[in-house]
C-alpha cells in the first residue's frame, strides 16, 4: 500500500493498493456513526441501482490499539485505470472557497468549481444517461440528509501515439472489468470505466472518470450553526456557501451538474 494524506477538511488518510483498484480510507468517528446508520439503505440502493455513482464500499472496520479506536472503509478506486490522470476536479456546486490556490500546473492540486472554465463534452446520449443516475444517487443522499459530497472527475488526455481504447467489451488487459466500474453502465465507453469525450469537442481527445465521493457528512446542530454563520458572512451570495441544508444542497448539486457535462 502507498499512503496519501487527504486534501479535504477531515484529515483522513488514504492507502492505495499496489494494483490501484482499491483504497483504504480512515473515517472520523462522526462519519462512522453516519455510515452505520446508512448501511441498510445503502445496500438496498446498490441492489436497486447497480450502475450507481456513489462510493463502492466493500467493507467497514474498526481497530482498537492502545485504547484508541480507528475506523476505516475499503472501497473501489474511482481512478482504477492504467491511464495517467492529468487533472482532477472536486465539484460541489458552491462557489465560496471553491478556487484552487496553488498553480494548476501541479498535478497534486485538486481543482474546484471555479477552476472549471469549460464543461466536459461527452455527447447528448451519454449526458442523459449520466444525469439520470446522478439524480437517483443525489435523491438517495437527500433522503439520508447528508451533505458536503462532491462529484470527483478525473481527466486523462491520451498521448498521440497511444490508443484511446480498450473498448467496453474488451475487459482490459486481464480480461475482466475493473472493480470500480459500474458493470455495463450506458455512459461508459471503456472497460476501466472511462467516458470518451465527444469527437471534435474542446479538450478532445480526453477520457473522463466520474464518481460521487464523501457521502458521510450528516446534517447536525453543528452543521446548522455553520450554515447560519457562513450565510451571515456572505449575505449577498448565501447559495454560494457549501454548507446548506441537505435538500438545498441536493437541489443545487442537481442544477449544477447539467453545467458540468454537455
Amino acid at each position: 500500500f502507498c499512503e496519501l494524506l487527504s486534501e479535504g477538511k477531515s484529515g483522513s488518510f488514504f492507502y492505495f493498493s499496489s494494483c490501484g483498484r482499491y483504497l483504504i480510507k480512515t473515517v472520523p468517528h462522526r462519519e462512522a456513526r453516519v455510515l452505520r446508520g446508512l448501511l441498510p439503505s445503502y445496500c438496498e440502493h446498490v441492489e436497486k441501482h447497480p450502475h450507481m455513482l456513489l462510493p463502492r464500499l466493500l467493507s467497514f472496520h474498526r481497530l482498537r490499539r492502545a485504547g484508541v479506536k480507528v475506523h476505516f472503509v475499503v472501497m473501489a478506486n474511482v481512478f482504477s485505470t492504467d491511464r495517467h490522470i492529468d487533472a482532477r476536479f472536486d465539484l460541489k456546486g458552491s462557489t465560496i472557497g471553491r478556487l484552487a490556490n496553488p498553480s494548476l500546473a501541479d498535478f497534486d492540486v485538486v481543482r474546484k468549481d471555479r477552476d472549471l472554465v469549460e464543461p466536459f463534452h461527452i455527447g447528448e446520449r451519454k449526458c442523459a444517461e449520466l444525469y439520470a443516475q446522478l439524480k437517483r444517487d443525489v435523491g438517495y443522499l437527500r433522503e439520508q440528509e447528508t451533505l458536503d459530497y462532491s462529484l470527483l472527475v478525473g481527466v486523462s488526455h491520451p498521448k498521440p501515439d497511444s490508443p484511446i481504447s480498450p473498448p467496453l467489451d474488451s475487459g482490459g488487459s486481464d480480461g475482466v472489468l475493473n472493480s470500480s466500474t459500474r458493470g455495463t453502465s450506458p455512459w461508459m465507453d471503456m472497460a476501466d470505466g472511462g467516458i470518451r469525450s465527444a469527437p471534435g469537442a474542446i479538450g478532445a481527445p480526453a477520457v473522463y472518470y466520474v464518481g460521487i465521493i464523501d457521502i458521510l457528512t450528516g446534517w447536525s446542530p453543528s452543521k446548522l450553526g455553520e450554515s447560519v454563520a457562513k450565510q451571515l458572512m456572505h449575505p449577498t451570495t448565501p447559495n454560494g456557501v457549501s454548507c446548506v441544508p441537505p435538500s438545498l444542497y441536493a437541489k443545487r448539486f442537481e442544477t449544477k451538474m447539467v453545467e458540468w457535462f454537455v
